[in-house]
C-alpha cells in the first residue's frame, strides 16, 4: 500500500453505516490461544471441570461429572440448597482461574480482531476471561476499538450501578469517583435471569439494540448451547423474522459442520445469507480489516470486487500501525 490508499476503497462502493456485530464464545478464546497462556489451558464448557481440576470437590459431594459438561453439573449444584457451599467454591475457583490470565506482549488474534473493526461495530462476549478487554485497552493506542458487551459478566470488568457505567477493575466511576465493583459472573444454569443483575441487564439491553441494527453478524466459537436457550430467545426477539433481514448476512467461525450451524441459527438466517469457516484467518475480519461490512456489501449488492488486505499474521505493533495507517487516515477524512 505504498500509495497510502486502502485496498477496496474504490469509487462507487457503498460505505455501510450499520454495525458489524461479533459474538464471541469460549471457542474464540481457545482459537486465539490454542496452547493456553503461561501453562494455563483455555477451557470450554465441555472440559472446564477437568481443566480447572474441580473433580475432587464434586466427588466429595457425590456429584457425578464424568462425561458431562459444566452447564448441567452446575445446574444440579445450584438447584440444591444443601450444596450452597460447594456452589461458592466452584464459583470462586472459576473466577480466580480466569482472572489470572493475561496477554503476551506481542499482538494476538484478539488484537487483530479488534483492530479489524471500527468504533461503530460491537463485540459481545459470553466469555469470563479478561483477554478481549485487555486487548481493547492496548489497541486503543492505535485506534478506538469497537464497543464491548459482556453478556455473562467478566473478571476484568467492574460496574457503578448508581450511574450505569463500567470500566476495568481498579478504575473509578467518572461521575461519583467510587471504585467499580467487580462484575457478577452469570454461571450457566438452565434458566438464566438476565434481568436479576442490573449490570448484566444493561449489557443485554445494548445487545438487543446491536442485534437489531447489525448488517453483518459474526458468531465466533459460540455453540448456542441448550443451557443458553434464554439468550437465544432474546437474540431472536431482537432480530425478528428472518424475512425482515433479506440483505443482512451471517458469518460463522466454528469447527462444527456447516449443516449444524445452519440448523442452530435457522430462525435468524434468510435463505442462504451466511458463510462459514473454521479459521479466523479466512474470516471477513481478517481478510478485510476496517472494511468488514463494506466488503460484504460491495461484493453481494454492488457486484464489485473488494481486494483483500489481511493484517500480517506475525506483525509487530509498529508494523500493525503502519499497515492500518491508510485506513485510519481515510476514516478521519470521512468523519
Amino acid at each position: 500500500m505504498g500509495d497510502g490508499v486502502p485496498k477496496g476503497d474504490v469509487p462507487g462502493v457503498f460505505h455501510v453505516g450499520k454495525p458489524h456485530l461479533v459474538i464471541l464464545g469460549a471457542g474464540a478464546s481457545r482459537a486465539a490461544f490454542p496452547n493456553g497462556i503461561d501453562g494455563h489451558p483455555m477451557p470450554v464448557m465441555n472440559d472446564l471441570v477437568a481443566t480447572l481440576e474441580l473433580g475432587h470437590e464434586l466427588d466429595q459431594a457425590g456429584i457425578h461429572h464424568e462425561g458431562e459438561d459444566f452447564e448441567s453439573i452446575y445446574s444440579r449444584v445450584a438447584s440444591d440448597i444443601g450444596l450452597s457451599q460447594l456452589r461458592g467454591q466452584l464459583e470462586d475457583r472459576i473466577y480466580d482461574y480466569f482472572r489470572m490470565l493475561s496477554l503476551p506482549p506481542e499482538p494476538t488474534m484478539y488484537d487483530h480482531l479488534l483492530l479489524s473493526l471500527r468504533p461503530k461495530d460491537v463485540v459481545a462476549t459470553f466469555n469470563w476471561d479478561p483477554l478481549i478487554w485487555r486487548a481493547a485497552e492496548r489497541v486503543s493506542r492505535i485506534a478506538r476499538p469497537p464497543r464491548l458487551l459482556f453478556l455473562h459478566g467478566n473478571t476484568a470488568i467492574g460496574y457503578c450501578s448508581e450511574h450505569g457505567r463500567k470500566g476495568g477493575i481498579g478504575y473509578r466511576c467518572g461521575v461519583c469517583q467510587n471504585p467499580f465493583r467487580a462484575s457478577q459472573l452469570l454461571y450457566p444454569i438452565l434458566k438464566k435471569d438476565y434481568s436479576a443483575d442490573s449490570a448484566i441487564a444493561s449489557e443485554w439491553k445494548d445487545m438487543r439494540t446491536a442485534m437489531a441494527d447489525a448488517y453483518l453478524v459474526t458468531v465466533f466459537g459460540y455453540s448456542a448451547p441448550t443451557a443458553d436457550a434464554d439468550a437465544m430467545a432474546i437474540l431472536k426477539q431482537a432480530w425478528g423474522n428472518s424475512s425482515d433481514h433479506q440483505l443482512e448476512e451471517f458469518e460463522f467461525i466454528d469447527l462444527v459442520d456447516k449443516r449444524i450451524l445452519e440448523t442452530r441459527w435457522r430462525g435468524f438466517i434468510y435463505d442462504r445469507n451466511f458463510r462459514n469457516t473454521n479459521d479466523f484467518k479466512l474470516s471477513v475480519m481478517s481478510r478485510h480489516p476496517r472494511r468488514t461490512a463494506d466488503s460484504v456489501w460491495a461484493q453481494l449488492m454492488e457486484q464489485q470486487p473488494f481486494e483483500e488486505d489481511p493484517i500480517p499474521e506475525h506483525s509487530s505493533w509498529d508494523e500493525l500501525k503502519m499497515h492500518l495507517r491508510p485506513y485510519l487516515d481515510r476514516e478521519k477524512e470521512r468523519d
